[in-house]
């Protein structure tokens, strides 16, 4: 039994319908995925560099106090380098 072409019709647009609602649902979904993906990126990013800013504070203060770079390297984890580059920083 052939289908008529008004059947066809609706079917057709029905079809075209189904598939721009789920190409934007399937938009839609991806952009509040990347948005959470992108924030805790962020948090994770903003954490490393408060935590680095923080060390390197630390080391700052006790080439101020006098104490030798290689101690403050040792304590900080930081390179004797860096320790030396943030005491010339100041």
């Amino acid at each position: 039994m052939r289908e008529s072409s008004m059947y066809q019709e609706i079917l057709a647009e029905g079809r075209e319908a189904g598939l721009r609602e789920g190409i934007e649902r399937g938009q839609e979904l991806g952009r509040q995925e990347g948005l959470q993906e992108g924030r805790r990126e962020g948090r994770q990013e903003g954490l490393q560099e408060g935590l680095q800013e923080g060390i390197e504070q630390v080391a700052l203060n006790l080439v101020r106090s006098g104490m030798s770079l290689e101690q403050i390297a040792g304590v900080t984890g930081l390179s004797v380098q860096r320790v030396r580059e943030l005491g010339s920083e100041s």
